[in-house]
């Protein structure tokens, strides 16, 4: 087996692979979710594809090969469908059931004429691999349905990606790039129906469809494209597993060969006791990554409170305080910057008192529009598109240089004492209603301990300063006795003086 044909086979079977274990995975989660249910089957229509061109590019056999890309197709005019019905279900586009229909009508129109020598007429030897299916009359029409259906769907992402904001955003980065390389790469199969090789794309290419199931099963994870965590989580470092552990016996079998006459059984050997000793420590490594990059710890809301009342309820230093916030924000919620801001009543300004991540101090007038609406609604302000409530576009632009998604008020009574600032999360994900919720919590927390912290370092000054005038009222009792005496008899010799009683 050549290099180039051992490459088609590897992307092949790795594309397979994954594409069917998420989408029995995704299908299994929620059976019963319209949104599982086609991607499920797109999933396993790319799938299909895959498992059948195996058989197809390695069959030693005409025949064979001719009966497995003619099943083949069954599948590979499906794909267009699914990805269209997909799209328009997840973007929730309205009025679009008759191309749905029309689409479905296309694709089993194709799919029964695949059978026939009208769509696959033949498979022969082509370039590095054993068969490749030759074009019937009606193929060209079936590859054309397929360009364009999958234009209009990534015309649609991008065109909702372009327009969305936050974690939508997010998803439809993934999903959009994801599924153009996919197509990109895995498109250039059909140029070798028509006997044109595309240099690298061919076999290559194939491997960006083993990147695009990852893109999508990344968003899935990490951006709640479908709440399917645990279950992607476990076909990750299982595909990625498996990849390995096959490039391990393939590499060492091919070098073993090339190496040493006969060494096939030699290179079998080796590749086993090297599987056999880092399969553990590589499960581990990938559970480790997984959980690192893509799962973040959750959090317990009500122990997070908890401790941090307990905390602060005995304490009285402002620095402690919030010192102790900024710190608790980063361990559990993770924004990429955060800022804490008190009202200085002389400067009529909210200045900042201390900051994560950047060292810039802050200043917020008093007039500013957003401590207008905090103080109006004593809500948490926040620009993302999961945000309640619509903001005016001076409110957003004042969010945006301060470079924050949240901003949360401090309210003692009715008094705005201070602004709590966050960032976007580190995870890219946005601030849900949980978090919104504790930060509420918490704000109500903060100001209660910074009114209380306040209070006493006022009580402390002012005591401070009662001592100082104590003390300068005793300074001047016990200094003003001797010079009062001493000024006394200054005037008692001066009038002396005057009376002529000191003559010379």
């Amino acid at each position: 087996m050549n290099s180039l044909l051992l490459n088609f086979v590897i992307a092949l079977w790795v594309t397979a692979i994954t594409t069917a274990c998420i989408g029995i995975f995704v299908y299994w989660q929620n059976p019963k979710n319209k949104l599982n249910k086609i991607f499920a089957f797109y999933s396993w229509s790319i799938g299909w594809w895959s498992f059948c061109q195996i058989w197809l590019i390695a069959c030693d056999n005409r025949i064979t090969a001719l009966i497995w890309t003619r099943i083949e197709q069954i599948g590979v005019f499906f794909i267009p469908t699914f990805f269209i019905h997909f799209v328009i279900t997840f973007l929730g586009m309205k009025n679009r059931r008759f191309l749905i229909r029309f689409c479905y009508g296309l694709s089993i129109f194709f799919a029964m004429l695949c059978p026939t020598r009208h769509m696959m007429a033949d498979a022969v030897p082509k370039f590095y691999v054993k068969h490749f299916a030759t074009p019937g009359i009606v193929y060209p029409f079936a590859v054309f349905f397929f360009f364009i259906a999958v234009v209009y769907g990534l015309y649609e992402l991008f065109r909702a990606y372009q327009q969305s904001v936050g974690a939508r955003r997010n998803q439809l980065t993934y999903l959009f790039w994801g599924s153009l390389l996919g197509y990109v790469g895995g498109g250039a199969n059909f140029a070798l129906v028509f006997g044109i090789n595309i240099p690298f794309l061919n076999p290559f290419g194939t491997y960006a469809l083993a990147i695009y199931v990852t893109a999508v099963a990344y968003a899935i994870v990490r951006h709640q494209l479908m709440e399917i965590e645990v279950l992607v989580k476990k076909t990750l470092i299982f595909a990625s597993l498996f990849t390995i552990i096959l490039g391990i016996f393939i590499g060492i079998t091919i070098v073993t060969q090339e190496l040493i006459a006969g060494g096939r059984l030699l290179g079998l050997v080796i590749s086993s006791i090297v599987i056999i000793l880092t399969v553990r420590p590589l499960e581990d490594l990938l559970v480790r990554v997984t959980d690192k990059y893509l799962f973040q710890k959750k959090y317990d809301y009500k122990q997070v409170l908890k401790s941090f009342i307990d905390e602060v309820i005995t304490v009285l230093s402002l620095d402690r305080i919030i010192e102790s916030t900024i710190e608790l924000l980063d361990k559990t919620l993770h924004p990429d910057t955060s800022d804490m801001l008190l009202f200085n009543k002389y400067e009529d300004k909210y200045v900042s008192y201390k900051a994560l991540a950047h060292n810039e101090v802050l200043t917020i007038d008093n007039s500013a529009q957003m401590v207008t609406f905090l103080k109006s609604t004593k809500d948490t302000l926040s620009i993302e598109s999961s945000g309640a409530t619509a903001i005016s576009a001076t409110l957003k632009k004042e969010m945006e240089d301060l470079k924050a998604r949240l901003a949360i008020p401090l309210m003692l009574h009715d008094d705005l004492i201070g602004i709590m600032l966050l960032g976007k999360k580190k995870s890219d994900e946005e601030y849900n209603k949980e978090d919104l919720d504790i930060l509420t919590d918490l704000a109500r927390t903060e100001a209660v301990a910074i009114g209380n912290a306040q209070l006493f370092a006022e009580t402390a000054q002012n005591e401070r300063r009662a001592a100082i005038g104590t003390l300068a009222a005793g300074i001047n009792h016990e200094i003003g006795n001797p010079l009062n005496i001493i000024n006394t008899k200054m005037q008692v010799y001066l009038m002396s003086i005057d009376r002529g009683l000191y003559k010379g």
